[in-house]
């Protein structure tokens, strides 16, 4: 893998539950269970997802991932309210996350209200991936 980040955006949910799928082959480290994932896969709202992977090796990785969600997450309040996001972090076998290269994810800037989850699972692969779920609500008055 290059040494650029790689980021993609998903509104399809079937393409959705196959990450979240992903992320439960993991050695989970903090579990989700279904209380955590039901807002999301409701009918009430719109869900999109950001899935980012940084190479393990780069010491900077999860700064690039934290600044580009927090990019994502401020660029769809302009358009929406969001309701609640959830974290999937995938830390790599070869290079566990410390505590400080978390630090980001509570740094994200949300608007008091907004529901916050998270689960942390380790993977074989060489890269951090994140994926993040967003349910928002459309803004009416656009």
């Amino acid at each position: 893998m290059n040494n650029q980040n790689i980021s993609y955006k998903y509104d399809s949910r079937d393409e959705i539950k196959q990450m979240v799928r992903d992320f439960y082959k993991t050695k989970r480290i903090v579990s989700i269970d279904n209380d955590d994932l039901e807002p999301f896969f409701s009918d009430v709202g719109t869900l999109v997802a950001f899935d980012h992977k940084e190479p393990a090796s780069n010491p900077q990785g999860m700064v690039v991932i934290c600044n580009t969600t927090k990019q994502e997450l401020h660029s769809l309040e302009q358009d929406c309210q969001i309701e609640r996001v959830l974290f999937l972090l995938f830390q790599s076998a070869q290079h566990e996350l410390q505590i400080d290269e978390l630090d980001g994810f509570s740094k994200m800037g949300l608007p008091d209200g907004v529901s916050v989850t998270w689960g942390l699972g380790t993977h074989e692969a060489k890269y951090t991936r994140v994926i993040t779920l967003v349910l928002i609500q459309k803004n009416d008055f656009l």
